[in-house]
Order: C-alpha cells, then structure tokens, then sequence
C-alpha cells in the first residue's frame, strides 16, 4: 500500500505522536498531516481511522468539574464509537499508532468514564440510545478486548457495563410499540447484543439477536433492501447500518444464517449507486427525501470482501473517492458548505471493513453495464442508469415523491450531479392542523405521502419497465398519525384528494402520468389553500428555462436536463403557475399545475412528464385518452416501438390500437403476456383502479409515429354503450 504520510521522516513522526499530534476532530481536509485524503476504497478507510482515532481522542474533556468529564458527548453512543475506532487504529500494523500507549491510554480513559456513566447499563435519552449507546460501547470493549492490551481488572468492569446496558436494551425493546418494525436501531440493537453476547459469554444475549435477525426476514426485500420503518422504502442511509449489523452479526457468531442475509444484501447498493456516485433519493421515505451523503465506502467494501462481489468492489471505489470529497471539503458548485461530515460513527464501518480485510482479500472491481433499465422490488419500482442518465420510481407506503431523473457530471465532487426533476409532487394545502394552537405553533396541512397500503401495479417486459400507484393523500407520518396500519385515521391527517400515478422508465427518460382528482367539497376561499402538482428541480445554480407553447403545455430546460410536462385534461380550474423556494440545493423556480380554493366534489387534473437529457436520441409522445392516456415510445431505428397505456380513473375503460400493416404485436399486463390480436385486428386493453399495460411492436420497415396516434381510440366504459363488433 502507499503510504499517505511519505513526505515525514519516521523522527519527525515519533515528535508528533509525543506530543499527541491531533487534528481538528469534525474538521473535513483538516487531516493534513496524514497527507492527501486517499480517494481508492482501502486508503480512504485506513487513513480515517487514524484521523478520527486522534483527532476524537485529542477531544476528550479532563477538567473533573464538567458533567463530559472524561468524554466528548457526555455519555453518548459517540462516545464510545471515538474508542472502537482508536481499537481499529491500534490494531493494524500499517497504522503509524500501532500499539502507541498514548492511544491506548487515552482510549482506556475514555472507556472507564463511560462503564462508570453507564455502570446501571441505561443509555436511552428517551430516543434510540438504548441501542446505539449498546452497538457502540460494547464494540468499542469488545475490539480493545482482542487487542490483549486491556488488564483483567479493567475488563471485568467493562464487561459488567456491557452487560447492564444489553439487559436494559432488551428491556426497552420490549416496550417498544415498533418492535421488529424499525430497522435502523433495531440491526444495531442486535449486532450491540451479539457482541456482548461474545464479550460477557452470555448465550442469551446471542439468542436474542439471532431472534432480531429473524424478524426482519419478510422485510428484506428482494434486490437486497430492508424496509426504513413499517414497511416503507429502503434508504441508503439506514441500508448502511443494516450491513454493518449483519457483518458484525456474522463475524460474531459465524451462523449460516447471516451470511445468507449477507448475500441477499448484495445487490442493493449496486442498485442504487450511478457508476459515477451520484445517488438517486426517489427510494426514500418522506422523512429522508433530499440530496443525502454519497455512500459510505466501507459498506459496499464489506460485502466485495465478505462474498468475493466485484460489483460492490467497483461501488466501493467510486464512493470512496466521493466520500474522500466529502471528507477533504470538496464542494460541488451548488454547495456553500459541507451538508455531511464523516464522523466517529460512519468511522466504524470502516473500522468493521479493516477488520474483514484481515481474514478475506478483495476481489477485483466488475463494472455494471452502463446502460440498464429494471424493476426493484425494494421499493416497488424500477430505475434505469443509462450512460450519465438516471431514473428511480418507488411505489412503496409514505413515499414522498415518487419518481426522480437525474444527470451525472463527473467533474461535480461528492455529488456529481448536474441537474435533475428531483420529484413530482401531488400534494393538497389545506388549513391549519392545530387550530386551537396559537397562531405561532400551528402547523400548515400539508398533505403528500402514499397511504399505508397504497394500490399498487407493475408491468415490465424487456427495455421498459412500469409501476403504477392509487391511494388516498394524506399528511406526514409523525405528530398525532397513527403509525399501525389498520387504525383509523384521524380527519385531518387525510385529504379530500386521491391519487393516481405511474412511472415507467425507456431508454433515458423517465415518463409519468399523474391524476389527483377531489373526492369531496372543501378549501376555504381567501386562503392560499391549494390542490397542485408540483415539479422540483436541481441543484441551485443550474438556469431553468420555461418555454410556454400554450396553456396545455410547458417544457422545461434545467441544465443538461429537459422536461416537458402536459396537461391532459382538468375539471374546476387547474392552471400552470410558478412557486418560489429558497434551498441550498434546490432551484428557485418550480412549476406548478394547481387549483386555489375552494373545490368540488369531481374537480381533478391528468398530467404527463417526460425526463430525458437534452442529447437523447429518442422521443415520447403522450396522447390523451378517454380518462386515461398512452405514451409512444419509437426506437431509433423506427423498428421497434412501444405504447404504454394509462388508466387514470378507478373504473374500467378499454383502449384500441387498431390494425397495422405488417406490424407484430403482443400485449403485456401485470408482467405476463396476455391474448394476442389476431392478424388484422386492433388490440385491446381493459384497465381499471390505476393499471397499465404495454404494446410491443416490431416491423421490418420503420414505423411511422403519427400512424400510431392515429390508430389509438378508446373504447366503452361505466356510463356509456359497448360499441358493436363491427369495424375490427
């Protein structure tokens, strides 16, 4: 390995360690005297942990009269992820703090400060302590423990604090109403029992934990991600401490069990992260949707290594030169400052990487395929990463938005992105939800998720891939929602709005099709209560340009990035507006396709949305249909074409593409093939509550689009007359 500190000499190294050579310790770049932050996988998470190892320790409080007296944060789980990561730190022979006593001591008197805070074995804060502070301390004693360097004394203590506080998470796991619902603290919760397990040779404590691993197996989606919380979407993020739990998990106990887990886990970040690290958030929760830190190096490392995966060795390395961006304070140009900082905590995953290297070497990185378009059952959608274009569409409960397009630019540090419609929204203003609150504590209404159990619908063939959704529109799952599914709702946790939307992805564009329609009189009048839907751009920086072909239609230009959106039809007064919003990420101006207040019972709006780069090659057409609607999609070469038909009502239409000469097609619903039309009749698909369907048409001679607009009607309905069979 190269060395990050070659331009020191050895003496001149010793000096600074006497002297307890430190860095500003939540600092990013201010790690300059351990060289250039490396960007490849292993020097990044080598040189970390030398950094945080130092610079957290150099943080420690000695005056006897503070309440952090011999700690950084009082007490906290950070506490004790300073000292696991000055384990790691002490361990490896390629550290320049190999078995440094100054680390070690400083380390111990970290420690033994906290088994005397925690000697009840208590850390809940009333939030998740009980588990982090459990994750932590006891893989901070568990990691010095091995290091042999901690006398029997000393250990006995440690190991009695680890004990009471595995006792007392267990009891406040018990308690808690999300009890094998809320992955994040619930992976560390068992990873921090089976270390203690090991540490304190208490088989209890390992049982539990295996029991946790347990009850997340019908939540461990197929493409490798673990729901957020009660069944929502994945997000990378909390994926992160998923892996590092099993890894823990696995390396603790060796059960067959969790290597399973291990390599059902595999493909989720190799999913998610674009070849050049930019990160797709249309998976997120509600809570989680915005521009995140990239990926944390060390995760996908842990797997390449773990399963001998070259996939996520070639993810590994992309992020890890991001997060050394991160780190070194590289901006990208939509940036003011720094949103991320890698800390003591994200240290420990590459203390946990370091740990795995020493027993399994890394493979060699296997680039994905540049361009590719599939379903992701994780979230209930599909993506598509086609050369610097990508797409994500997530259906699963309390999604926020639920599609956004990206473009990548290399060049950008961190976050390399160019431009992007980072959202569609449907979403309802309306009143204050605490009005018997004074005016400074009310909360506007403003309702936006999926439900919890949101219809749902799918259809994928090769080269496209679709998902639908129709659910009511309701606010935000915290304050006073219930969070089970099946209790009731309360009235103002619920719009008079319902929703239906659908997404598919081609080649490099991302098409949808959004319906809100009212189910009941509402609004107030002179308020700025609002019914809309809503297009997000970004990042900030970027000029948006608004060309304004008529009152039906907009296109948009961000960047590199071109939209156009349509209105394809509305009832009660739906118009094309702009809304402005102040973000250090986001732009200025976004449109918006709303209705003031008040509305009516049958009021609604049909919109489509078409993302591509401005470079593409290709071209949708949208072609409104009778309460529903259908995109054309043509291949370059005029050979192959789709269409992809819409409904956007919960009632049954049928829709027509009438005969073509010398034009195969096969028709495709609900990821099967359904009956064929036989030569020189149209083809048919009835749709109902939010379904889709996709035509599939190959000819030897180029097809020409408008013969296909053309060919398409829609046929009978609820409320009208079954035309005749005449005129097939």
């Amino acid at each position: 390995m190269k060395s990050c500190i070659t331009h020191y000499t050895a003496l001149a190294l010793s000096v600074l360690i006497l002297q307890g050579f430190m860095t500003r310790a939540g600092t990013p770049g201010d790690g300059d005297k351990l060289g250039t932050v490396p960007d490849d996988l292993v020097g990044f998470c080598r040189w970390t942990v030398q950094d945080r190892a130092v610079g957290g320790l150099q943080r420690v409080v000695r005056d006897a009269a503070s309440p952090k007296h011999g700690t950084v944060y009082g007490g906290k789980a950070e506490d004790a992820n300073i000292a696991w990561v000055a384990a790691s730190a002490y361990t490896h022979s390629w550290s320049r703090l190999h078995q440094d006593p100054k680390i070690r001591d400083q380390a111990f008197f970290l420690l033994d400060s906290l088994a005397k805070m925690r000697a009840d074995g208590n850390w809940d804060d009333g939030g998740l302590g009980a588990y982090f502070g459990l994750h932590a301390f006891a893989g901070a004693v568990y990691f010095w423990l091995e290091t042999g360097a901690v006398d029997k004394e000393r250990a006995t203590r440690w190991r009695t604090s680890v004990k009471a506080a595995a006792r007392d998470a267990m009891l406040v796991m018990q308690n808690s109403i999300c009890n094998g619902q809320y992955a994040n603290p619930e992976f560390y919760y068992l990873s921090g029992l089976a270390l203690a397990g090991k540490i304190c040779n208490q088989p209890v404590f390992t049982a539990e934990a295996t029991r946790a691993l347990h009850r997340y197996e019908n939540v461990l989606w197929p493409g490798g991600g673990v729901a957020y919380f009660h069944g929502t979407p994945p997000q990378h993020g909390y994926q992160q401490m998923v892996t590092k739990s099993v890894v823990l998990y696995w390396l603790i106990t060796r059960d067959p069990y969790g290597m399973e887990w291990l390599r059902r886990l595999a493909p989720y970040f190799v999913n998610t992260q674009h070849r050049s690290g930019l990160l797709t958030d249309a998976e997120h929760s509600w809570l989680k949707h915005s521009f995140y830190n990239p990926v944390n190096p060390a995760v996908p490392g842990m797997l390449a290594a773990l399963l001998s995966d070259g996939r996520n060795r070639a993810v590994a390395e992309v992020a890890a030169a991001k997060r050394a961006d991160n780190v070194a304070n590289r901006l990208p140009s939509f940036l003011t400052n720094n949103p991320n900082w890698y800390n003591y905590q994200h240290t420990t995953y590459a203390a946990t990487f370091l740990c795995v290297l020493d027993e399994y070497p890394l493979p060699s990185p296997r680039r994905p395929s540049p361009r590719r378009v599939f379903p992701d059952a994780g979230f209930q959608g599909v993506r598509s990463h086609w050369d610097d274009f990508t797409a994500a569409t997530g259906m699963r409960q309390t999604c926020d938005s639920l599609a956004g397009a990206y473009i990548a630019d290399t060049s950008e540090p961190m976050l390399p992105l160019h431009s992007a419609l980072d959202g569609v929204f449907a979403e309802v203003l309306c009143g204050d939800r605490s009005p018997d609150q004074p005016k400074h504590k009310r909360q506007r209404a403003e309702f936006r998720c999926l439900g919890w159990n949101p219809t749902t619908h799918f259809t994928t063939i090769a080269d496209v891939a679709a998902s639908s959704c129709l659910s009511h529109i309701h606010s935000r799952y915290w304050n006073d929602m219930p969070w089970l599914p099946g209790e009731r709702w309360a009235l103002n946790e619920r719009s008079d709005w319902a929703q239906i939307q659908h997404w598919a992805v081609w080649r490099d564009h991302l098409v949808g099709f959004s319906a809100l329609r009212c189910r009941a009189d509402g609004g107030t009048t002179a308020t700025d209560d609002q019914a809309r839907l809503r297009w997000r751009f970004a990042p900030v920086g970027r000029e948006l340009k608004t060309e304004d072909p008529g009152i039906d239609q907009r296109r948009f230009d961000c960047g590199a990035l071109r939209v156009n959106v349509t209105l394809l039809g509305q009832k009660g007064g739906f118009s094309f507006s702009e809304e402005h919003l102040e973000s250090a990420t986001h732009v200025a101006t976004m449109p918006v396709l709303g209705k003031l207040a008040p509305w009516s019972v049958g009021d609604f709006v049909f919109a489509a949305t078409d993302a591509s780069p401005d470079t593409s090659d290709s071209d949708v057409i949208v072609v409104p249909l009778n309460e529903a609607a259908a995109a054309i999609m043509v291949e370059p070469d005029g050979k192959r074409a789709f269409i992809w038909f819409v409904s956007l009502v919960r009632h049954v239409r049928q829709h027509h593409l009438a005969p073509l000469p010398n034009v195969a097609v096969r028709v495709f619903e609900r990821d099967v093939e359904l009956t064929p039309p036989f030569s020189g009749t149209r083809a048919t698909v009835s749709l109902h509550g939010g379904e889709t369907a996709i035509l599939t048409l190959v000819s030897e001679s180029p097809i020409e689009p408008e013969n296909l607009v053309n060919a398409l009607s829609s046929g009978w309905g609820r409320g009208e007359r079954r035309p005749s069979r005449e005129g097939k």
